[in-house]
């Protein structure tokens, strides 16, 4: 997965296939199932097979009888999909960052 400028593009390492125009996708049993621009599909990550639809209704009826649906919830993913795991790593880094200064302020008070 991967934005070049032009949007999200996913290309499968099996046989170099890639799906273009990505606009919404989720990760599910190692298949990536999303919609692009134009169609929706449904990617095999492991064998490199994709299979495209270009209706809702026969799109959701593969997802059904591949059961690639998620039982509880989704997590969809959109254009800036790294985002979120991006900021957890800033937050984590910006603790542990702005924790050292204070630790050895104490360490030098209790050491007193």
């Amino acid at each position: 997965m991967g934005d070049p400028g032009g949007g999200t593009v996913l290309t499968l390492r099996k046989n170099n296939q890639t799906i273009e125009h990505i606009i919404r996708w989720y990760f599910y049993k190692d298949h990536i199932i999303g919609q692009t621009s134009t169609d929706y599909f449904i990617a095999n990550e492991p064998t490199g097979e994709v299979k495209r639809f270009s209706g809702l209704h026969e799109w959701n009826r593969a997802i059904a009888q591949s059961e690639l649906s998620p039982a509880i919830w989704t997590r969809w993913f959109s254009d800036n999909w790294k985002f979120y795991e991006r900021m957890l790593f800033a937050i984590i880094f910006i603790v542990i960052l702005s924790s050292l200064p204070l630790l050895f302020f104490l360490f030098r008070r209790l050491n007193r």
